[in-house]
């Protein structure tokens, strides 16, 4: 019988695993969040949905750092000397603190306004702009880990990797807060 199945390909099998449960969470809870607001109001059963989806972005997350803690420990060296390793770990650092404050702070804020009309209430008013800002965060977070650890290698530097990184971050910010005067304004 043929050994398919070495360490490296375990991990990097559960490493993919964690990146689609984590990115396919994030994804459709985005997608979930723009739809609860077409209406304006966000319901219990839209408020379910949202939090749900985040039980399945901490499940990847958790799934992708073992994993990566894995194969980083199968040739620590050749990950160490790696841009595109350490951009994506930068990323990942990103993806979890932008997973945290989104959890802690815009989830119990959209907890206390189910049921009420988003463009009138002040709290929503004063605090979404961080909330915008946050789902463009992960989406392009998401996105580039995911592209990052699609490519064989990159020619270029850590801090040139993590420039674009930040660059399309700013344009997300910018697209993020464009939607939210017009969602505002409507």
């Amino acid at each position: 019988m043929i050994d398919i199945f070495d360490a490296k390909t375990i991990w990097t099998i559960a490493h993919l695993l964690g990146v689609a449960i984590g990115a396919g969470g994030a994804y459709l809870g985005d997608v979930l969040f723009l739809s609860s607001v077409r209406d304006g109001v966000i319901s219990h059963t839209e408020f379910s949905f949202l939090k749900r989806t985040g039980l399945f972005v901490w499940l990847g997350v958790g799934i992708l750092t073992l994993s990566g803690a894995g194969l980083f420990f199968l040739d620590p060296s050749y990950y160490l000397g790696s841009s595109k390793f350490l951009a994506k770990v930068s990323i990942v650092v990103v993806i979890v603190i932008n997973g945290v404050v989104f959890h802690l702070v815009h989830f119990k804020m959209l907890q206390r306004l189910i049921g009420i009309e988003l463009k009138t209430s002040q709290e929503f008013r004063r605090t979404s702009a961080t909330l915008f800002a946050s789902g463009a965060v992960s989406v392009i977070s998401w996105t580039s880990a995911l592209i990052l650890g699609s490519l064989r290698s990159l020619p270029f530097s850590v801090s040139e990797i993590l420039s674009v990184y930040g660059i399309l971050i700013g344009i997300g910010i910018v697209m993020a807060m464009l939607f939210r005067k017009r969602f505002l304004s409507r």
